[in-house]
């Protein structure tokens, strides 16, 4: 069934407006209307059909090999958007075809040969999907405007007004299509609101970064990220001593139930020094030292690592930073591999001061670790000796361990781990450092981040996995925050023992990656975007010889006589057309939204004896 005249010149029109390419949808409007007046049609075959669909395809392609180098986070929006004009030959060739109607096996590029499809020819007027193609691409800009809602929803009505149904009043037809737009409307709306809960929901449910501003972090999601050996991030700078660096990412100060939560962190939008791209993060301390960290970002935003005692970071123009109280600090607005120079000393924090958070401790573990402070005798002792008793002791005593399903003490967590279990990982150690430190008045909190203590020869760079992520305390002791690891160091070990031997190639791939990656975020690779559409000549090569026919094709005149447009060959006579003849001459005619009973049951008491 063909669109209502001129019905695609407005579609047209109103996908150019919303993408600001009304100058392409104005020459295109003259080419779809014309065939409506123009007789001369040509004859196309198969073949042609099949060239003309591939050179769309083509196309389409080549549209989205260019976002993907230009924008690659809107490459879909990018490719929906041009969709009309990719399509825009398939539409020209069926106005303008003696078929009138397109194969549907032209759309099928990798399947026209298989059995199914090549023995079961059918064929569409893509006039309607093209009104469809039209609509979606104007969509795709998000006016989100009222005047948007209105002519999208006017250009709908328009393309169902002749399918709808005869038999009902245009009164009647009217009322439930306005009725269907106020209730497409508030389920829009109900849609938008429902999204927003589902992702916050989702976000709780699965969240794997450690984002301070959205999630908390409960004991064992750590234990679930190192199973992967995939590579998070690498610094240029080698590990000092055996224990390796410590790069947070969040910052935790509320313990309950199992889970760790960033109580009441506020944050706020970090502002780059004058004419720089420098962003202070903490006051300068002296005798710094400088790492480069180059980090993916999921959709430019991310949790920074940073080193204990970062006060400085530089990066590039347009980045848009946010910190936290806790002090964790998210890339918002960056590009997908973002590399940033830190710079970061060794005298410990001032910021944020610790208040009465700091030192909370859940009652269904105090009993439990008044026990475990008892044992060791930390009462009355000085903040250093504490810790330099308490990581002694975990040191000696304790052992790591990922697998912890056997462990069932019957006490809370923390306590159980404590007093009877005395084998766990990072989380384990970590939180329990805090709740001790606590529960003798020193404030601590919890974070969560990666140990970088690989160094990769072939990249001559340190490289942190997925693996690597790790947990630990800070402490605040005279003043300053500082980093407490307890957590025995034979983790490492047991780390790298758990590696996959094959780990050498993915690791080959992912350097390979990286350096790409290098090159398509870095700002020189912005001078040679221009250029990314050499990528598109091979493409042009083969249209171009996809287009070269041996078969010319035949120009036809189709007669003005309507009647005379079918071909008589093969037109079947029916027993049944002397009596049908007979019946309109008699002044019964048939409506043409009637099948044959109904026409019969609607004149049959009317007819003469005769004919019936």
């Amino acid at each position: 069934m063909k669109t209502p005249p001129f019905l695609l010149s407005a579609a047209l029109v109103f996908w150019g407006w919303q993408t600001d390419s009304i100058f392409l949808a104005v020459l295109m409007v003259p080419v779809v209307e014309s065939a409506r007046f123009i007789r001369t049609r040509w004859v196309l075959s198969l073949s042609d059909f099949y060239r003309t669909a591939d050179i769309a395809t083509l196309f389409l392609l080549g549209i989205a090999i260019y976002a993907l180098f230009t924008d690659p986070r809107s490459i879909i929006m990018i490719s929906v958007k041009w969709l009309p004009l990719m399509m825009f030959p398939l539409m020209a060739a069926q106005e303008y075809s003696t078929e009138g109607k397109i194969d549907t096996r032209a759309f099928m590029m990798l399947a026209r040969k298989e059995p199914v499809i090549r023995d079961n020819p059918s064929s569409i007027d893509f006039s309607y999907p093209y009104f469809f193609l039209c609509m979606m691409a104007a969509a795709s800009a998000n006016q989100g405007t009222a005047i948007f809602y209105s002519c999208f929803v006017l250009l709908s009505a328009w393309a169902m007004f002749p399918c709808r149904s005869k038999r009902y009043p245009l009164a009647v037809w009217c009322v439930f299509i306005l009725l269907s737009i106020g209730l497409g409307y508030m389920t829009h709306n109900g849609l938008h609101r429902m999204q927003g809960v589902l992702m916050h929901w989702a976000g709780d449910l699965f969240l794997t970064d450690s984002n301070p501003f959205k999630s908390t972090t409960a004991i064992g999601e750590i234990g679930e990220v190192k199973q992967s050996d995939r590579i998070i991030f690498r610094m240029d700078r080698k590990a000092e001593g055996s224990n390796g660096i410590l790069m947070q990412e969040a910052v935790y100060n509320r313990y309950q139930s199992s889970v760790w939560f960033a109580g009441r962190s506020e944050s706020k939008e970090l502002q780059p020094e004058k004419n720089t791209n420098t962003w202070r993060l903490a006051p300068e301390q002296k005798n710094a030292d400088t790492m480069t960290v180059s980090a993916y970002f999921k959709q430019g935003s991310g949790m920074l690592k940073l080193p204990a005692n970062a006060f400085e970071m530089t990066g590039i123009p347009g980045l848009k930073l946010r910190r936290t109280s806790l002090g964790a600090v998210m890339v918002e607005e960056g590009p997908g591999l973002l590399r940033y120079i830190l710079r970061y000393g060794r005298e410990g924090m001032d910021n944020p001061v610790p208040d009465d958070r700091d030192l909370y401790v859940p009652q269904e573990e105090m009993p439990g670790i008044t026990k475990f402070i008892a044992e060791l005798g930390l009462s009355g002792k000085s903040p250093e000796e504490t810790l330099r008793v308490l990581q002694s002791f975990f040191q000696e005593n304790f052992t790591y361990m990922l697998d912890l399903t056997a462990q069932q003490t019957g006490r809370a967590p923390v306590s159980g781990f404590l007093l009877s279990g005395r084998s766990g990982h990072c989380e384990y150690f970590a939180t329990a450092t805090a709740l001790v430190l606590r529960a003798c008045g020193i404030p601590a909190r919890y974070v969560r981040g990666f140990l970088a203590h690989e160094y990769s020869p072939m990249e001559k760079a340190m490289i942190v996995r997925s693996r690597h992520a790790h947990a630990w305390t800070l402490v605040h002791i005279n003043g300053k925050w500082r980093p407490v690891d307890t957590t025995p160091s034979s983790w490492i070990a047991m780390e790298e023992e758990a590696m996959s031997p094959m780990h050498i190639i993915s690791d080959m791939f992912s350097y390979g990656f990286f350096l790409f990656s290098q090159w398509r975020w870095s700002e020189d690779s912005a001078s040679w975007k221009p250029y990314s559409l050499i990528l598109l000549l091979p493409l042009v090569i083969i249209l171009v010889k996809r287009i070269h026919s041996r078969k010319k094709i035949r120009r036809v005149t189709l007669l003005k006589d309507s009647k005379n447009r079918k071909d008589k060959r093969f037109r079947i006579e029916s027993g049944f057309d002397p009596v049908d003849k007979e019946i309109h001459r008699l002044g019964f005619p048939r409506y043409p939204w009637e099948t044959m009973q109904c026409w019969i049951t609607r004149i049959r008491d009317k007819l003469p004896e005769t004919v019936s």
